[in-house]
């Protein structure tokens, strides 16, 4: 039996209502992006740790155990610093209750009408899309070389603890459901329509923020939003090749193995909180 090297840090983040709304690069759609995510996680994290303690129960093995515990903790903490990160957005005039529903009312209805086992695998692929943009964040300094400092702290520090926990949920799916060929077919089909919802949910986020910004039909903005997202560091297509591997008949999560990625950063992370 070995440690979890699931960590919990319980940081409480400065958030400043000051800060400049698009504070990433001075863009609109790239901070926007962002903040359209902050706005979908504490419903969204919330159901996944529901959906994960539907079958913690029946796990024998006390390491995952320990690391269910792990992720638990770790989700719970991301819950509540995007509530406060999320509640400065409306302090400045965003309407954060609509922009969460737009998560929370699908959630809603998935964890009443559809089985544990369907709402377990939409945890693990949800997991992995946030597993994935965690890895750009860090593994790439261009993704938030030009963010607000305050606000970059939370990313790193989500992006951390997303890496460390990415496998928890599929290891569980794996046991929940035994028969491969169910496993497969129930993890491919729900990350399909769950990629679907969430991008159409995402996309509804960031319109209605932009238009409110006046920034939808902004030029200069757009031109250099594509930049970022296509071409340099092209965010969308790097994760699409990642989120497709997830396809694979024999995938798993640790096939990638960036622990030591998100190590480094944790420790500067600890670096910075001692300071």
């Amino acid at each position: 039996m070995t440690e979890s090297t699931i960590e919990r840090r319980n940081l409480r983040l400065a958030f400043d209502a000051e800060r400049p709304r698009h504070w990433h690069s001075g863009n609109a759609r790239i901070s926007r992006f962002y903040d359209a995510l902050s706005m979908s996680f504490p419903p969204g994290e919330k159901s996944f740790i529901e959906s994960v303690r539907d079958f913690a129960d029946g796990i024998e093995d006390e390491d995952l155990q320990k690391d269910i515990q792990g992720f638990i903790r770790q989700e719970a903490d991301h819950t509540r610093e995007h509530a406060r990160y999320n509640a400065t957005l409306k302090a400045q005039g965003v309407d954060v209750d609509f922009h969460t529903s737009l998560t929370a009312k699908p959630v809603e209805l998935t964890r009443r009408y559809l089985s544990p086992k369907r709402n377990l695998a939409r945890t693990v692929g949800m997991e992995h899309i946030t597993a994935i943009l965690s890895d750009l964040a860090l593994s790439d300094p261009r993704v938030l070389k030009n963010a607000d400092e305050q606000v970059r702290r939370i990313w790193n520090w989500h992006a951390i603890e997303e890496i460390e926990h990415k496998g928890v949920a599929f290891d569980v799916f794996e046991q929940a459901v035994p028969n491969k060929l169910e496993r497969y077919f129930l993890r491919t089909t729900v990350m399909l329509w769950s990629t679907l919802g969430y991008s159409v949910g995402m996309t509804t986020s960031l319109t209605l923020l932009l238009w409110h910004d006046r920034k939808l039909f902004d030029p200069r903005d757009w031109w250099q939003a594509f930049q970022f997202f296509w071409v340099r560091p092209a965010v969308i297509p790097r994760a699409f090749g990642r989120w497709l591997a997830y396809f694979r008949p024999g995938f798993h999560p640790w096939q990638h193995d960036n622990r030591e990625l998100a190590k480094t950063y944790a420790a500067e992370l600890d670096r910075a909180e001692n300071a």
